[in-house]
Parts: C-alpha cells; sequence; structure tokens
C-alpha cells in the first residue's frame, strides 16, 4: 500500500511540475519599461496629476533652474519617470 502511495505522490509531484513549467513562463513575463527616462521639472506650473486614472499631465519639462539667487533657498521640483 505505501508503495502505491508514493508511486501516486511522485506522478502527482511530476504532473505539478510540467504544468507549472508549461504556465509560469508566461505569468512571470515583465511588462516594465525596458528603457526608462529620468528628468527633473523645474516649473510645475503645467504639470497635472488626476488619481482616478492614476496619470499625470506634464508640460514642457525644464530641467535647469532660471534663479540667479546664489544664497541657499528651495525648489519645488517633481521627479519625471517616463
Amino acid at each position: 500500500m505505501t508503495l502505491r502511495r508514493s508511486a501516486l505522490a511522485a506522478v502527482i509531484t511530476i504532473a505539478a511540475a510540467l504544468a507549472g513549467a508549461l504556465f509560469l513562463p508566461g505569468a512571470l513575463t515583465s511588462r516594465a519599461v525596458q528603457n526608462p527616462s529620468i528628468s527633473i521639472d523645474m516649473d510645475t506650473t503645467n504639470t497635472t496629476y488626476d488619481s482616478t486614472t492614476n496619470t499625470m499631465s506634464v508640460g514642457t519639462i525644464q530641467s535647469s533652474s532660471t534663479s540667479g539667487n546664489p544664497a541657499t533657498h528651495v525648489h519645488s521640483v517633481q521627479l519625471i519617470v517616463q
């Protein structure tokens, strides 16, 4: 009786391994962007975010500050990943 149970367990294990090898490769593929670009937007006035659709509209991306103030100060910037 134990030989039959061992044989049945082996068959079930092999069947599960084959099913996993058949179905998992398609399920584990990445759909991420493979070449992302990262920018810093210094002028955030034309940037909007819609939380219902999780989308962000970005105006012209300005990558440098136009301020000539040498004193320590704060800029509000946004990190854009496209």
